[in-house]
């Protein structure tokens, strides 16, 4: 998950050819002289964006792209300092709703690699604005594509070198034992109406529930802390997360792995990630119960029956940290 502040419980020209295209569909990325002089690469990178990391901004011009690119064959990604093409290999529809019943917005998802194993993941939403990422092994850089105020998009190019590092599970021997052995995630258990499945050949559903702070969502719309949310800042929030369930499922799906995340649930909390320490805090606060901190979070994971719970907060230390309650 490209998301440089996610808390894991369990974080240029662009050409298309496509089938049924008539004319070529592309998109530009467009780098401001003053960021052009520091491109990211294995070896360097730049000056520190809003969003945390080091990395270069430019902004993504859709003009030439129509609606009928959705089902191209090829994409070729050209920036200032690279060229690749890519070979669409998935297309499909963002699910409507959830078993929750909470609804989604009518996405088309896209997947694409090339031969070294660089690899795009695009959501085009109903609006024609795009969100997504592309992973350009080659140049070891990750773009990563989101919408401003305004309504246009935004590339932040950042070496892979320039990510912080996750934090290792916090280690509970009995608890993994009764995880891994006594009480198995795939059984013919019921949680609620969802019914577990056992056959190994079978796709297993894992149904994700995600919480996010407004620290966070602030931090995502490239704003102070304390901004004032509103329903603009929290669909950039929902957009990030489908993202990052369609990467995800999408390096299962092309790693052989019989498994797939299905979004239950996501909400904004009012809890406030402490300035310090955050990541240790915050799983604490999480997984504790009846303590004033989170306590919703119990209530909503079984009454939608969720196998995992996964938080967004605002801390540049980490990429994330997993643990089972």
């Amino acid at each position: 998950m490209a998301f440089n502040r996610l808390l894991f419980i369990i974080s240029l020209t662009v050409v298309l050819l496509g089938k049924n295209v008539d004319a070529q569909c592309t998109m530009n990325i467009d780098i401001p002289d003053n960021e052009k002089t520091s491109q990211p690469s294995k070896s360097r990178s730049s000056s520190k964006s809003s969003k945390g990391s080091k990395s270069t901004r430019g902004r993504l011009n859709l003009d030439n792209f129509a609606s009928g690119c959705d089902d191209a064959d090829e994409i070729s990604i050209r920036s200032p300092h690279t060229l690749s093409t890519y070979k669409m290999k998935k297309h499909g529809k963002s699910p409507k709703s959830s078993k929750s019943g909470q609804t989604f917005e009518d996405k088309i998802y896209m997947f694409g690699d090339n031969e070294n194993g660089s690899s795009m993941n695009l959501l085009r939403k109903p609006n024609g604005q795009i969100v997504g990422s592309i992973t350009d092994l080659n140049e070891g850089t990750v773009m990563q594509i989101s919408i401003d105020d305004d309504g246009g998009n935004i590339v932040d190019i950042t070496s892979s070198d320039d990510f912080p590092p996750e934090l290792e599970a916090f280690a509970n021997p009995i608890r993994e034992r009764a995880f891994l052995y006594e009480k198995p995630l795939y059984s013919m258990e019921k949680s609620n109406s969802t019914e577990r499945r056992t056959n190994v050949e079978e796709t297993f559903i894992i149904d994700v529930m995600v919480v996010w702070t407004q620290k966070a969502e602030c931090a995502h719309a490239m704003k102070d802390v304390g901004c004032l949310v509103s329903s603009s800042t929290q669909e950039k929030m929902r957009d990030l997360i489908e993202l990052a369930v369609h990467e995800t499922n999408i390096a299962y799906e092309t790693s052989g792995v019989n498994i797939q995340l299905e979004l239950i649930y996501s909400y904004r909390s009012d809890y406030l990630e402490p300035s310090n320490n955050a990541y240790i805090q915050s799983v604490n606060d999480l997984r504790g119960k009846n303590d004033g901190k989170l306590d919703e979070v119990h209530t909503l994971r079984e009454r939608y029956g969720a196998d995992i719970v996964v938080m967004l907060l605002d801390d540049q230390a980490y990429c994330g940290i997993g643990e089972s309650f």
